[in-house]
């Protein structure tokens, strides 16, 4: 395979500097399945950053899987504001937060047609529904780990809302359903953004459509998701593809990865375990981060401890 694993096995490949390793977190539809997490990419780049598009339910175990630190993640983004595209919240919030992450979390949203269709609405709300976990934890996790940074950026706008480190990330509408979703675009120096978009027909794109626009874009990969990958669909998704495109194609699996550079594009799965945890590398910093004031419990309820201390 030209210097890369039949497998990838986590933390055993350093990038290059120009090299992008993609990993599918999630290519499932709305009702998990233990084969398909809900929807969620990974995307590490040779520079350090990591940045998660979507995170629908399930999407985070893939990602523990990984073992990487949650201090790793350099921010979120979410297409739009389905359950299946960020009903994992809690876990990149408070699991993260638990897990060692001892900076803001980062997330970046879009607007809807009200407040209460964005994404900061999306994070208030869901702020509010954790309020008693997080009262209960600021005590004893770092107290900077509770905030969260939010980025709404204009649904309808086409427009770059990221652009850091030589990365740039771009939103462009996207048809689905109602107003709303984006679809989003990374580009990084040594990489162009040809082929970086998805467009959908009204609901999600239907395999014929879906090689028909492929055929327009020619991308060096074309990868196909969200929808059932099993022995019985697969063959007549691929069919219905093919007959408009011809180019180079996945039908993604939950934890393939993709590592691209200039020369080459490779595709894999990843070998992971069942009993691993994310990455406590920053342990040290985690452990002397400020904390704030722990919380009271009431005496009545300390008089009932069957040992006393």
């Amino acid at each position: 395979m030209d210097g890369y694993r039949r497998y990838y096995f986590p933390n055993t490949e350093a990038l290059a500097a120009d090299e992008v390793r993609i990993i599918a977190l999630g290519t499932g539809r709305p009702y998990m399945r233990p084969a398909q997490a809900n929807s969620g990419w990974l995307v590490e780049l040779g520079n350090g950053d990591k940045f998660m598009f979507d995170f629908g339910y399930g999407t985070q175990m893939r990602f523990s899987a990984l073992e990487i630190p949650y201090q790793d993640i350099t921010a979120y983004f979410a297409t739009h504001l389905h359950s299946d595209h960020v009903g994992d919240f809690g876990q990149i919030w408070v699991a993260s937060w638990v897990g060692g992450r001892t900076k803001p979390l980062v997330v970046y949203g879009p607007s809807g047609t009200q407040p209460n269709y964005g994404m900061k609405h999306f994070v208030e709300k869901q702020r509010e529904s954790f309020a008693w976990d997080t009262a209960t934890r600021v005590g004893f996790l770092p107290a900077i780990g509770e905030e969260v940074e939010v980025h709404e950026f204009n649904y309808a706008e086409t427009a770059i809302i990221y652009d850091s480190n030589g990365v740039r990330i771009s939103t462009f509408p996207a048809i689905h359903i109602t107003d709303g979703p984006v679809d989003q675009m990374v580009a990084t120096t040594g990489h162009d953004k040809k082929g970086g978009g998805a467009v959908n027909t009204y609901i999600h794109t239907d395999p014929l459509d879906a090689g028909r626009i492929f055929a327009m874009v020619h991308p060096r990969l074309a990868v196909s998701f969200h929808f059932y990958n099993d022995f019985d669909t697969a063959s007549e998704i691929e069919k219905q593809i093919r007959k408009s495109y011809d180019g180079a194609l996945a039908l993604a699996h939950d934890l393939m990865v993709i590592n691209v550079t200039k020369a080459r594009i490779q595709t894999r799965m990843a070998s992971t375990g069942s009993h691993v945890y994310p990455n406590t590398v920053y342990q040290d910093a985690y452990r002397q981060a400020p904390r704030k004031p722990k919380p009271a419990i009431s005496e009545w309820l300390l008089a009932k401890r069957l040992f006393q201390k």
